[in-house]
């Protein structure tokens, strides 16, 4: 019965958060907002995620519930003439408190001692170094160091989701749509929008579609720093498609899986100054529809919504 909340997770570890409540300021003129990663910079990466889910089959409900914390530290090595940026990964923590069935599963990095132990081998992702290559396009040319954390952490219950976690496809989404296709081309101002418009290749569901409108309401003081403050308000979509062909794509399949009413909301703060994000704070929920995959005899439903808060550091 876990699989239903790995997939929503592996959802969540690409987005992140914010909490403040300075008033939003719109008297500022229209400017290029865009990433860009900095020789010598270090951004460490606090993400904190709580989702929850309700499975329902015939008059049967089981509530499940997983939270994660994360800390992902990114420092920008040396840029070369022909400008590939080497990008130096490390995660100084990792924490999950997972409950259902009646049993609760928990482990954190920073006090490896006190959980479950079933899930004590996530240990061996956390300060372990691995390095990503990107080109000056910032696509990634390169992801190395990562073969043994993955074989580390076959032999978790939650392997398979933490290996996506660290696999070239995610790291791609990440500096593709978050690092970069999140910014328009052109300058904007307050109260200018813009496309949200993403397929994401998901080993658990094959592909999934993002597709809504990013808006620059105004800019804020946040955590010390003037950041712009862009609302995303957005529809998440499963595609079915002739390449859904992974063994878990093909399982979902067989069970008539569908995903309807997918939502992502949210507010992110970025800081033109040091070019980057400074936090997030994202909402999303969906219901799944399956056969029951005991027998296939009743339709299980299963209505799910989850956060995703960030801070960013930069050094």
């Amino acid at each position: 019965m876990l699989m239903l909340p790995r997939i929503h997770a592996s959802l969540l570890l690409v987005f992140a958060l914010l909490l403040t409540a300075d008033p939003i300021l719109q008297g500022r003129g229209a400017e290029v907002l865009k990433l860009e990663w900095q020789e010598g910079r270090t951004y460490l990466h606090k993400v904190e995620s709580d989702w929850k889910s309700k499975i329902a089959i015939g008059e049967q409900e089981l509530d499940m519930a997983m939270k994660t914390k994360m800390e992902l530290e990114m420092k920008i090595g040396a840029i070369t003439d022909d400008e590939n940026k080497e990008v130096i990964l490390k995660y100084k923590r990792f924490a999950i408190d997972m409950s259902g069935s009646g049993t609760r599963n928990s482990w954190d990095s920073n006090d490896p001692g006190a959980g479950s132990g079933k899930l004590d081998s996530l240990g061996n992702m956390v300060a372990r170094k691995f390095t990503m290559i990107l080109n000056e396009n910032n696509d990634i040319v390169e992801v190395t160091g990562t073969e043994e954390m993955v074989a580390d952490l076959e032999k978790s219950e939650l392997g398979s989701l933490m290996n996506e976690h660290l696999s070239r496809r995610h790291f791609e989404w990440m500096t593709g749509a978050w690092a970069g296709r999140a910014f328009p081309e052109k300058p904007v101002k307050p109260g200018d929008s813009w496309p949200l418009d993403e397929r994401m290749a998901r080993d658990q569901l094959g592909f999934l579609t993002f597709k809504g409108r990013f808006t620059l309401t105004g800019y804020q003081k946040y955590n010390g720093h003037e950041c712009a403050v862009i609302e995303l308000d957005g529809a998440i979509k499963k595609e079915h498609t002739e390449t859904d062909a992974d063994a878990q794509a093909s399982y979902l399949k067989g069970l008539d899986f569908e995903m309807k009413d997918g939502k992502i909301k949210g507010r992110l703060f970025f800081d033109p100054k040091a070019r980057w994000w400074r936090g997030m704070e994202i909402e999303q929920g969906m219901t799944t529809f399956m056969k029951n995959p005991a027998d296939g005899s009743e339709e299980m439903v299963t209505p799910s919504s989850g956060s995703i808060k960030m801070l960013v550091e930069i050094k």
